[in-house]
């Protein structure tokens, strides 16, 4: 025989790691509230949610590999005979002020359109 209260909590606790905890929490309060769900069903859900925070928290923590004063620095992992791609911009280079823009063919000496001369 169909059971409205299983099918309401089953249906919660497969959500649980899929719906944000807290629409899981406050449609469960509002099944409660409508007679459905009893506290033993909440108490149910909420270890079930707490039981995936504790994993999920667990697999998240941070793992250290190397111990602490023997991190290598990103700038020492090149050797000295490495020279960067000449291809590849590095940022840090400004452009020749004399070399032609190719706008110079446009413009005459004082900057303005070479054909509006002032007379």
């Amino acid at each position: 025989m169909f059971s409205l209260r299983a099918f309401i909590k089953n249906g919660f606790l497969d959500a649980v790691g899929r719906l944000a905890d807290y629409q899981i929490i406050l449609n469960a309060a509002g099944w409660l509230d409508k007679g459905v769900l009893m506290e033993g069903d909440l108490v149910e859900i909420q270890s079930a949610i707490d039981a995936r925070n504790a994993a999920q928290s667990a697999l998240s923590a941070p793992v250290e590999d190397a111990p602490s004063g023997e991190e290598t620095p990103i700038e020492d992992t090149l050797s000295g005979d490495e020279a960067p791609d000449e291809d590849t911009p590095s940022g840090d280079e400004t452009p020749d002020e004399d070399a032609p823009s190719g706008d110079e063919d446009a413009l005459s000496g004082d900057g303005t359109p070479a054909g509006d001369a002032p007379a």
